[in-house]
Formats: structure tokens, sequence, C-alpha cells
């Protein structure tokens, strides 16, 4: 894809790799533009690889709905250097069934996850078992940022799911801004006494 794209009209897909690759070379979005309906919004999708399929994202991408979503064995997302994902009502990184997402140096993510019909908050970012993974690339000089928008859960897990080499890694390198009072870092769970410490490597 290399001209600007937008997916107008409701449950709009951007970007769609089956054992497959593809590059967005532009920037995309996909905002519920045209949408009255309120039960329609925010089913959107920016990128999802399936099956072993790639997708480069080398641009940026604006999303209501998920952001990007990488599941199946040898399924990679991979965000360029120095990016701006921006993703409101739902989550901005999902991995799953050993699906691989990684974020480049220099990222930024703007997320607004928001709430589930219940009132529950959604999770932004989401691995969702033990061989699934979300990888940070940041650098000190150049790191990954998270601005926390709106309502929504940044991460939820255990400490060893932000250990070496598990879920979530090279959180070391990620900035996070907790810019809402509606928002929530994380659901940590058997971590006995919280050290934030634990979740930086």
């Amino acid at each position: 894809v290399n001209q600007k794209a937008e997916g107008r009209g409701y449950g709009s897909i951007i970007a769609y790799a089956d054992n497959g690759t593809v590059t967005l070379n532009a920037e995309v979005k996909a905002i519920d533009s045209g949408v009255s309906t309120a039960s329609e919004k925010n089913k959107n999708r920016g990128a999802i690889a399936v099956n072993g399929g790639t997708i480069n994202v080398n641009r940026n991408m604006e999303i209501n709905g998920i952001g990007i979503f990488a599941t199946n064995k040898g399924s990679k997302i991979n965000i360029g250097n120095s990016r701006t994902l921006t993703v409101n009502n739902d989550a901005a990184l999902v991995s799953s069934n050993e699906g691989e997402v990684n974020v480049g140096s220099g990222v930024i993510i703007n997320t607004a996850a928001g709430s589930n019909s219940s009132g529950s908050e959604k999770i932004a970012f989401y691995a969702a078992d033990s061989k699934s993974k979300i990888n940070f690339k940041g650098t000190a000089a150049n790191p990954v940022t998270i601005n926390a928008t709106g309502r929504g859960t940044l991460f939820v897990g255990s400490a060893s799911d932000f250990s070496s080499g598990a879920k979530y890694t090279g959180m070391k390198d990620v900035v996070i801004n907790m810019n809402s009072n509606q928002a929530t870092l994380g659901n940590f769970q058997d971590v006995g006494d919280l050290n934030l410490a634990t979740f930086n490597s």
C-alpha cells in the first residue's frame, strides 16, 4: 500500500495478511467516517496477520477499534521506527496463538482502550498465551512512548509475563505517560509486594 488509505463505513480492515506479506508505506486510518449508529462504531481493524502472515507498518496509523492483531504461529506484525499508532476504544496491540508483534524504537502509541458494555475496562496491550509476544524494541536514547489518553487498562498479567523472553519484552525502554485519570496502568496478578522494577526487563 503506497497511497494514503481510509476505511470508511464500519468494520473496516486496512491490512490483512494470510500466509503472505503486506507492507504499508502510506498513512492509513479507519475512524468511523460516515458511521452514525453507535453500535456500529469502533469495529475497525488496522492490521491483521494470520497463518504465518507478515505485515510491515512503515507509516502512521489511526484506528477506532483494534489496531494490531497477530495470531497463529509465524504470524508477525512489525511497526517501523518512529511511527505513531493512535487507537481508540479497543486494544492497540494483540498477539495470540504464538503470534508476534514488534514495536520499533521511537514509536509513539496513543491509546484510549475504552470500556466494555459491562463497564469493565478494555486492555490496551495483550499477549494471550505464553508463546505469544509483544516485543518493544526501543532504546534508552529512543524509547517507545505510550500515552494513555482515555479510559482503559494498559497491561494485565503476572510478573513472569514481563521477564526476559516472556510475553512482553523490552519494557525497560518504554516510557508510559498516564495522561488520563480514567486510565489504569495494569492489573497485575501474583506479584506479592509490587515492585515496578520487576516489569523493567
